[in-house]
């Protein structure tokens, strides 16, 4: 139901309006159907490690990885009653998580870009909603940081 959900919400942001085309249940790949008639194949990848909100991704095209940066995490996800520091690759080809070295201190709603060997994270909100106005910057060939 929130794999339907999750869709439906994607396909509006996308200004698309689009039917299932069949089941769903929980397939490895679905298809939807667009008002044109134009089908789109979606495939469902491996679950997140740990439910998340308020969080940064960064894509590394050179790589086939996203980083998932920081965020709300554990069960009350999005109240945001407990930031996570941490920092997990995806990589595409594998469909698989690698926990990296997390950052210097738990933070949300920042942002985060990759370029060249690093990745750069740039303020957000820590505890108390206090502004964050630090820039971390982690080396992704060595997972060793820099602040």
């Amino acid at each position: 139901m929130e794999l339907v959900l999750t869709l439906a919400v994607l396909a509006i942001l996308l200004g698309v309006s689009c039917e299932l085309a069949g089941a769903l249940d929980l397939k490895r790949e679905y298809y939807l159907r667009s008002e044109k008639g134009t089908q789109f194949l979606w495939r469902r990848r491996r679950d997140l490690p740990e439910p998340r909100s308020d969080f940064a991704l960064a894509p590394d095209s050179r790589n086939d990885y996203m980083y998932m940066v920081g965020g709300c995490s554990g069960q009350n996800v999005p109240d945001c009653n407990k930031m996570t520091d941490g920092i997990w690759r995806y990589d595409q080809t594998t469909d698989d998580y690698v926990n990296m070295k997390p950052l210097s201190k738990p933070r949300y709603r920042h942002g985060a870009v990759v370029m060249g060997d690093s990745l750069y994270v740039f303020g957000g909100l820590g505890v108390n909603d206090t502004f964050i106005d630090q820039i971390e910057v982690l080396h992704i060939k060595t997972n060793t940081c820099k602040w």
